[in-house]
């Protein structure tokens, strides 16, 4: 009896196991009995033989299939654009090959380096690729079944390369207007390119070495031509001509000093104490309609004379003229400037002696020029104060001196310059703690602090009368003209008040402006009056800014106020 098939068996069919049944038939009817039977067995061990190397077959297929590797992750990712041209391909394995796989990159531009495993990630960094260029990734591996059989794995996909680097943005920005002389220039890319840019300015001048920020190149220069036009020039090498950049553009500079006789007030926007002597401070220059006029550059700076033709320094070494030239001065914190040109009052001492003993006197002089004691003073008190220069005119030959202790101010002398004769002097038993003298020395604002609300009222100067009160404000600065006065919330108060400009002789206050309500305490205020006119430029305390004021205001006697300048200023004029 023939063995009955698998219904399944995919290699011997129906039709075939019915064939052979049917010759096996015919063959019983025509042949010898004993000769069909043997045809019969031997026709039944082939199809039994036949089955079982098809089975045997199919499965070391699966054992083969089994065995072959898996791919969880590619980089770049199938279809990816904007490659990079150095890169690394990564080939994350879900089940390991035997071996070390290869990978190729059809076109075969630039090279390949040694592949490394990280885990089950093959690992091989690429250079050279081109810009925009497509490309075909292609992974050989072999694998092995648990039956020792081996096959051959392949893995396809395309990418496509970034494109080239492309200038976006440069600053100065092309046609930019009033660049500053000593800054930076920078060079924006969309990416950064494989080489250095190289920068140029014409007219020549000083340009340090750059560095990268990202995709951007900045490098600083120094020294340009006041009010001059730059022409820059970038330049990007590459090996790929799709890659090479050359790029112009120009900018105008601003004004350097201002012009002679104007004048001017001067701020900055970086502070004069902490500015290394690499990176020069910035000063600006507004005239008093509130443009800018000029600018200077220099290491430090401290208060400006009235129409700001020179600035003192902090360090008390000498004073800088507005082209920026530095005389040397002995010019120490008690120092005021005069209300004309370049003379100046101090207070003098002998520095090799002790403060506690060391006598003080009142002295004059002009930058570049002598020096002339007006008159003695006295003796510090033991070290816990010295005499302040509350006013000094040479216009009316007068000074106003106030003898200063921690306990508030002891008394006040008026002296006349050419002769040091005492015009007028007054001993105060309430020790007022702030004392502000007008410009030609002919009024004084004393404000106190006691139990009450704090006050201050003004004097004047030639009888000691009282001219004029105020409760709960003080005094910052009086007009050139002492008509006028800034006024500002007292320090003892708790609240914030408003800023004032007032006329003093009639109470009448012409502009004013509210304090600001996140200020824990009262901000400074810093008012600087116009040299022989009646307007104020003022600059208000932020607690959030980083400067000494907040921007710039330009006052107006009439009480027209306007914001000259925003953002965080510090004011080299006066601080009340």
């Amino acid at each position: 009896m023939l063995p009955t098939l698998p219904a399944s068996d995919s290699r011997v069919s129906r039709d075939l196991h019915q064939r052979i049944l049917d010759t096996v038939e015919d063959r019983q009817y025509t042949s010898n009995p004993a000769r069909s039977r043997l045809i019969a067995v031997g026709i039944a061990v082939l199809v039994v033989a036949a089955v079982g190397l098809a089975q045997l077959q199919q499965t070391r297929s699966d054992a083969l299939a089994a065995a072959a590797p898996t791919i969880t992750d590619l980089t770049p990712s199938a279809g990816a654009t904007e490659v990079g041209l150095d890169g690394v391909f990564r080939v994350q394995f879900g089940r390991r090959p035997i071996g070390t796989p290869t990978i190729a990159h059809q076109p075969p531009d630039g090279r390949q380096h040694l592949s490394s495993w990280d885990g089950t990630t093959l690992l091989v960094d690429y250079s050279g690729l081109r810009y925009g260029a497509r490309y075909e990734v292609v992974v050989d591996a072999q694998d092995q079944s648990t039956l020792h059989d081996t096959g051959h794995f392949q893995k396809r996909w395309t990418f496509v390369a970034e494109g080239p680097p492309r200038l976006a943005r440069t600053e100065p920005a092309d046609g930019a207007k009033m660049v500053q002389r000593y800054g930076v220039l920078a060079v924006d890319f969309t990416r950064r390119p494989p080489s250095e840019p190289v920068l140029k300015l014409q007219p020549s001048t000083t340009i340090g070495s750059g560095s990268w920020s990202g995709s951007t190149w900045t490098v600083r220069y120094s020294d340009l031509q006041p009010l001059s036009t730059y022409v820059a020039d970038v330049t990007v090498s590459s090996g790929d001509p799709t890659g090479r950049i050359h790029q112009t553009w120009q900018f105008s500079v601003e004004p350097g000093a201002p012009p002679a006789g104007v004048p001017v007030v001067w701020y900055s926007t970086s502070s004069p104490w902490q500015s290394p002597s690499s990176n020069p401070t910035r000063l600006v220059a507004l005239d008093w309609t509130g443009a800018m006029v000029g600018t200077l550059y220099a290491n430090a700076f401290g208060r400006q004379n009235p129409e700001g033709s020179w600035l003192s320094m902090f360090d008390g070494t000498g004073a800088l003229d507005r082209q920026g030239h530095l005389v040397p001065e002995r010019l120490f914190g008690g120092a005021v400037w005069s209300d004309a040109g370049n003379r100046y009052c101090n207070i003098g001492f002998d520095p090799a002696r002790n403060n506690a003993t060391s006598p003080q006197w009142l002295e004059t002089g002009a930058i570049g020029g002598s020096v002339r004691r007006v008159a003695t003073l006295g003796t510090t008190q033991g070290g816990q104060g010295g005499f302040t220069i509350l006013s000094c005119s040479t216009l009316s030959d007068r000074a106003v001196v106030g003898d200063q202790t921690q306990a508030g101010y002891l008394d006040v002398r008026v002296m006349a310059l050419s002769t040091g004769r005492i015009l007028y002097s007054h001993a105060y038993a309430n020790n007022p703690q702030m004392l502000v003298g007008s410009r030609d020395g002919r009024y004084l604002a004393e404000s106190t602090n006691g139990s009450g609300p704090a006050a201050t009222v003004i004097h004047r100067l030639s009888d000691g009368t009282i001219v004029a009160r105020f409760s709960d404000q003080r005094v910052v600065a009086f007009s050139w003209d002492g008509s006028l006065v800034i006024t500002a919330p007292s320090w003892g108060e708790q609240v914030p008040g408003e800023i004032q400009l007032v006329d003093w002789r009639t109470g009448v206050v012409r502009w004013r402006l509210a304090g600001n309500p996140a200020a824990t305490g009262q901000l400074p205020v810093y008012a600087m009056a116009q040299p022989s006119g009646t307007a104020f430029i003022v600059g208000v305390g932020n607690p959030n800014a980083s400067g000494d004021a907040d921007g710039l205001l330009l006052i107006q006697a009439d009480g027209h106020a306007q914001k000259i300048v925003s953002g965080a200023v510090f004011p080299a004029g006066y601080s009340g």
